[in-house]
């Protein structure tokens, strides 16, 4: 007995695993035109499995590159529509670049370090003790929790 964890691994796996066997039987038949009938009768199969999406536009485009993504890209027919490349399936997002501020107490973080900068400005009185009262207490907080 074979379980589903010994088999491979599914790709789709909301079509199932009898879909995807289809769909490798469909990549192993040699006539190409007994293959294309056979895409077409799965990409029918496929859309009947979610019948709530048919109201979207472009809803049988998006069946051929869930056909094409199953067969690897191995499925050779003539798609009706322009499939989904592989390579755009796995390219890497764009890396973003972060500003590295140079912070001498990063455990302290930014905003501290930015509410010190406001308090040394600040003119002389009560408003001025109590920020320091408060940014002194939150500084023991950070030191404490950075450094045990």
């Amino acid at each position: 007995m074979k379980y589903n964890t010994q088999l491979t691994k599914l790709i789709l796996p909301e079509y199932g695993r009898n879909i995807h066997n289809l769909v490798n039987y469909c990549v192993k038949i040699e006539d190409e035109e007994e293959r294309t009938e056979c895409a077409y009768s799965l990409i029918e199969i496929m859309g009947n499995m979610f019948p709530h999406l048919r109201n979207v536009s472009d809803f049988k485009h998006i069946l051929w590159d869930h056909l094409a993504i199953m067969s690897d890209f191995e499925l050779d027919i003539e798609y009706p529509y322009e499939i989904i490349k592989k390579e755009e399936l796995i390219a890497n997002p764009q890396v973003i670049e972060y500003s590295r501020p140079t912070m001498k107490y990063r455990h302290y973080g930014k905003t501290l370090e930015r509410l010190i900068k406001y308090a040394a400005e600040m003119p002389e009185g009560e408003e001025k003790e109590q920020l320091l009262h408060l940014l002194i207490r939150q500084m023991k907080k950070s030191y404490t929790e950075w450094n045990r």
